[in-house]
């Protein structure tokens, strides 16, 4: 019995080079749009910096322990430019929470921009694959 379930491991595999294929196909995918990620990547510091200079303007004298330097306003801007929103620092005069609304509108974009390269650059990758040949059996289970 041991026997016949050491030969059923064999079948995992074929599972795992299925996931191989897929981090290949990752791998490229990435490497065709470095650049671009490169790029987006200076950007996103340009802003987190221009966006802790901003809140730094409006939040310094009403709240001086979270945004007494440009170093403290550094957290809440990464903070929001990910959309994560601790809610450990936040805006609480009107020129700040408007500021806050534009930096939030901005990291939504910022996230949702390599989230569609990278999209791309796999359905395209699939998509030569697939003209290959190379691609893996689909899994009828």
């Amino acid at each position: 019995m041991l026997r016949i379930l050491r030969f059923l491991r064999v079948f995992r595999l074929f599972k795992a080079t299925r996931f191989i294929l897929a981090v290949d196909r990752l791998t490229a995918a990435l490497r065709e749009i470095q650049r671009e990620i490169f790029a987006l990547l200076i950007l996103s510091l340009m802003l987190v910096y221009l966006s802790a200079c901003g809140i730094h303007y409006f939040e310094r004298d009403v709240q001086p322990e979270k945004f007494g330097s440009i170093l403290d306003s550094m957290w809440w801007a990464v903070v929001t430019l990910t959309t994560v929103g601790y809610g450990d620092t936040f805006p609480i005069t009107p020129g700040g929470k408007v500021f806050t609304a534009f930096v939030t509108l901005i990291g939504v974009g910022l996230i949702a921009i390599p989230s569609g390269l990278l999209a791309s650059a796999l359905t395209q990758s699939r998509v030569e694959d697939e003209q290959r040949g190379t691609d893996a059996p689909e899994d009828n289970e």
